[in-house]
């Protein structure tokens, strides 16, 4: 709901040049990327305990701590990244949603859950990743979600990371997850919208 007081709330929260409508859309873009993908690290179930909700203020909160309730350490993989994106786009007034994908298989290694923006300039999706601080660009131009799959396997050419992935780096098990299929797009095989965009005004669900 754009009047939901609490996008007011997380707003204050994202980067200045996030903020600024009178930037280009992919500048503030990757002021968002960059901002969420050096904010934590990526954190799977194998090594947490909990996981998080998805609301954006308390995924920004656990996830930096690496402390949940009760003290545990949460999961705040890339499901979170995509999901305070989405929320965050929201609050300055990009429109943005989920989108989950596979290899194969649903629960395969090779999962992902990123973000679409939409851009009216380009008059489609266009494909984000908060989780690597990751855009897709051709000849200059943002790819969608279906330019990039027309484009495996050769996928490493277009990725365009910002900043962000530095701190992800710093990771081994990201930099194992991004050398061995992440750079070729083994993950972006196959897409489903996530609809539920109401993140912020219903935690509860």
């Amino acid at each position: 709901r754009p009047q939901n007081p609490r996008l007011e709330s997380l707003k204050t929260r994202i980067p200045d040049a996030a903020r600024n409508s009178g930037s280009g859309l992919l500048d503030r873009v990757r002021a968002l990327t960059t901002w969420l993908s050096s904010s934590w690290e990526h954190t799977p179930p194998s090594i947490a305990t909990q996981c998080t909700p998805w609301d954006p203020e308390t995924v920004l909160e656990w996830g930096p701590a690496q402390r949940g309730h009760n003290g545990q350490r949460p999961i705040v993989n890339c499901i979170y990244y995509g999901a305070a994106f989405v929320s965050a786009a929201h609050a300055v007034g990009i429109p943005a949603r989920c989108a989950v994908f596979t290899n194969q298989q649903p629960d395969g290694w090779w999962g992902h859950f990123g973000a679409e923006f939409w851009s009216a300039e380009h008059d489609k999706w266009i494909l984000a990743d908060p989780n690597t601080d990751a855009l897709f660009m051709r000849a200059g131009e943002p790819m969608s979600l279906p330019e990039v799959q027309n484009a495996l396997p050769d996928l490493e050419q277009y990725i365009a990371f910002g900043p962000g992935i530095e701190e992800q780096r710093k990771n081994p098990r990201m930099v194992e997850w991004l050398n061995d299929g992440y750079m070729e797009g083994r993950c972006f095989r196959h897409r489903a919208v996530w609809y539920r965009s109401d993140l912020l005004s219903h935690p509860e669900y």
